[in-house]
This record gives structure tokens, C-alpha cells and sequence, in this order.
């Protein structure tokens, strides 16, 4: 259980930007070297997250291709949010906020608020 929760510890503070490998993070007082935990991750063979496991780190905004080609992302409470299937073999992916799906070249579903 430990392995997981660093592999996602790790995903989780590069993913965010609130850290990178090159530069140490404050936590409780201590510092922390992200490097040392990706190096002992990969020493203990830690799993990483799928992007399909994003969803359990509360990435929840679907980004979703239309037969057209289009990027499109989709927000919980948009009307084809439920509907909305991620197919990621096909490109298509979770994102963690809008601002990220936006930086990645997708647009807002027209039917979402």
C-alpha cells in the first residue's frame, strides 16, 4: 500500500505543479526532494496511476473528441456529462481543472453552464 500511495504522491505534487524533479518541496517544516522519491519509487518498482485512475484523484472533466475531430471537454453537470464516454486509446482524456483542459487546446462543451 505504501508503493501506491507514493506513486500517486509523486503523480500528484508534479501533476499539480506544485513541485518538479529539480527543485525541493516544504512539507511539515522538512524538505523533501522529489527527486529522492521518483528514485525510490522507481527502485521499489511503484506503480503509476493510469490516466484512467485520474478520476480517483479528482480529475473529473472529460475531454472528449467529436467525430469531427473536435477536443471538446465536459464538466460534471453539463448536460452530456453522464453520457460521455473516454475512449483514451482513441486520444481522448481526463483533465484535473478547465484551465488545464484549455492549455491542452480543448474547448468547453456549448451545453455546459
Amino acid at each position: 500500500m505504501k508503493k501506491i500511495l507514493l506513486g500517486m504522491a509523486i503523480l500528484i505534487l508534479l501533476g499539480a505543479g506544485c513541485a518538479t524533479e529539480s527543485e525541493p518541496i516544504e512539507t511539515s517544516g522538512k524538505s523533501v526532494d522529489v527527486r529522492n522519491l521518483i528514485n525510490a519509487a522507481e527502485e521499489q518498482q511503484v506503480p503509476t496511476p493510469t490516466s484512467s485512475e485520474s478520476l480517483k484523484l479528482n480529475c473529473d472533466i472529460k475531454g472528449n473528441i467529436s467525430s469531427s475531430g473536435e477536443k471538446i471537454y465536459h464538466l460534471p453537470g453539463c448536460a452530456s456529462y453522464s453520457r460521455t464516454v473516454i475512449n483514451e486509446s482513441a486520444g481522448e482524456r481526463w483533465f484535473c481543472s478547465e484551465s488545464e483542459a484549455k492549455n491542452a487546446g480543448w474547448r468547453k462543451a456549448e451545453n455546459c453552464p
